[in-house]
This record gives C-alpha cells, sequence and structure tokens, in this order.
C-alpha cells in the first residue's frame, strides 16, 4: 500500500494565522497564505522580512522604531511583539509576532490579527476609567453592592455622609446602614 504525501505548502495555506519560516541569516524558506492575507504584501517580493516591514512601515521614524524591535525583540530573544502596520489598502492593522527558535538558528512566526481584540480593551479600559472618574467625583452619595447586599465600594460622598470608614463599610451590608423599616423596603424592592 502507497504512503500518500502530505501536501505541506498547502496544508499551511489553510491555516488561519499567518505562519513564517526564516532560516539562520533571515532568509525566507515559507510564508503562507493568510500572512500574505493579513497584510497585503508577500515577505518574498518585498525582498525579505525588513522589506516587508519597510513596505509595511511608511513613516520613516515608526519604520526604524519597527525594525529595530524586530531586531532586539523577535529576531535575536524570540519575544512576542505587536505593531501597528499599514497594510496594503493603506488600513492600520495590529499584528501580533510570536517567535520560536529553530534547531539550525532560523526560526518561524505566527502572525494574528489583533485589531479588534486591542480595540475592546482599549473601550473597555476607557469605559472602567470614565466610570471610576464619575463614580468618584459625583457629590451624590453612591455605593456599590454585591448580590448579597455587601458593600464592595462607596465613593468620597457617601464615606462623608455617613462617616465610617471604607474599610468598616465594606464588611457591612447596605440594609444594616439603614433604618430597620428602610431596610426591610429595600430588601421587598430587590
Amino acid at each position: 500500500m502507497a504512503k500518500s504525501k502530505l501536501d505541506w505548502p498547502a496544508l499551511l495555506d489553510e491555516l488561519p494565522h499567518g505562519l513564517v519560516v526564516l532560516g539562520p541569516k533571515q532568509e525566507l524558506r515559507n510564508e503562507n497564505a493568510a500572512c500574505r492575507q493579513l497584510t497585503g504584501y508577500g515577505i518574498a517580493e518585498q525582498g525579505g522580512i525588513e522589506g516587508w516591514f519597510s513596505a509595511l512601515c511608511p513613516d520613516p521614524g515608526h519604520r526604524e522604531k519597527v525594525i529595530n524591535s524586530w531586531r532586539e525583540h523577535i529576531w535575536r530573544t524570540q519575544l512576542t511583539r505587536t505593531f501597528t502596520l499599514r497594510t496594503a489598502d493603506q488600513k492600520p492593522k495590529e499584528i501580533e509576532f510570536r517567535s520560536s527558535l529553530l534547531r539550525d538558528g532560523g526560526i518561524t512566526l505566527t502572525l494574528e490579527d489583533v485589531t479588534e481584540a486591542r480595540r475592546t480593551g482599549d473601550s473597555l479600559r476607557h469605559g472602567k476609567l470614565k466610570f471610576r472618574a464619575l463614580f468618584t467625583h459625583t457629590r451624590t452619595g453612591t455605593v456599590l453592592v454585591d448580590r448579597t447586599g455587601r458593600i464592595i465600594d462607596a465613593n468620597p460622598a457617601f464615606v462623608s455622609l455617613c462617616g465610617i470608614p471604607l474599610k468598616e463599610l465594606r464588611l457591612s451590608t447596605l440594609a444594616s446602614l439603614l433604618h430597620p423599616d428602610e431596610g426591610a423596603a429595600l430588601a421587598e424592592a430587590e
């Protein structure tokens, strides 16, 4: 029975992320279709990895930073880095590079578009900062409680109003700070 031979280049082209294999002198051994699709440029057609980065970084200052980081962080020390690159259609993308050293001194690179994940993370951080600023600076006493009614946090206006240090408030429930009738009404409203 004859063994079927795997078509490795076709198999690598099916991967959902970019894959690049470089030799010990940064010579291109392989790049899959996803690598070219992510950026719109092929490494081979740009004359190598640094030419490829040059095409993806039209601004000279940014280009220098990216190529220096490529040399120091990815090529020499195999760290993970994310670069903002401008694709062939001039859209900025955040591309994450992960590298692994090969026995012969070359490396494999996996490339992933993390633009949306970064934007989502940035939006969440900005939302938290806005909430924290509003919570902290509002003049109305505000308390955050968990599902059991235990106080998680209180803003400075509430701490000032009740005269109890925040550390002690966090050991209390909101209902325990209220008049018994108001506590019962609060529990009923929940």
